[in-house]
């Protein structure tokens, strides 16, 4: 229920699929999510290759597995643990609700009028506007190279145009946030996106 929720909170028009992970793939996922003791995660990583992994935990001693993110949800209610796994799967995973798509051609937008009123824009601004739009054609997107390239935006923005003209950087900024701290609670079957 937890990352159903969550999922709903990242995209309420694409209706995310939630699929038992356990019952192997074809690998195209966007997240693989799953309680951590529940299932070996060899099996499960086994199952999905290069799909971003986190297993959820609850307990004192902080588990450890390589290329997986951890999210503790010890001592949470339910709201705090969907918040920590929508977090996670917005920092994570390569799904980018078509929300966020539209916000983040409105920003480009924003910026290539402010640059062209500019005869001078700087290189890492241009090359963050870049990465963005090579990111949207992406069969799989990657949301933490999208969430560098805006605090690049924002970083380097006030030389090419006030921020109030970048209406929607503030919440994509937001949406697409850096990864997040340990977290907590869950249900115990692994989990796919």
């Amino acid at each position: 229920m937890i990352v159903r929720n969550a999922a709903w909170r990242l995209d309420r028009t694409q209706r995310p699929t939630i699929v038992d992970a356990r019952r192997a793939g074809n690998g195209d996922a966007d997240a693989l999510l799953w309680v951590y003791g529940a299932v070996p995660a060899e099996e499960l990583l086994s199952l999905w290759p290069g799909v971003p992994a986190a297993a959820v935990f609850q307990g004192e001693a902080v588990p450890s597995i390589d290329g997986v993110d951890l999210l503790d949800l010890s001592h949470r209610g339910r709201r705090a643990a969907t918040t920590i796994v929508r977090h996670w799967l917005a920092s994570s995973s390569s799904f980018v609700s078509t929300a966020e798509i539209r916000m983040l051609s409105a920003l480009l937008s924003d910026v290539h009028a402010a640059l062209e009123s500019r005869v001078s824009a700087t290189v890492p601004l241009l090359n963050s506007v870049q990465a963005i739009e090579v990111e949207l054609t992406a069969p799989r997107k990657s949301r933490r190279v999208v969430g560098m390239a805006l605090e690049h935006i924002a970083s380097h923005v006030g030389s090419a145009a006030p921020m109030e003209d970048l209406a929607f950087l503030p919440e994509l900024l937001d949406l697409f946030p850096g990864l997040p701290k340990a977290a907590s609670g869950g249900d115990d079957r692994a989990t796919s996106l």
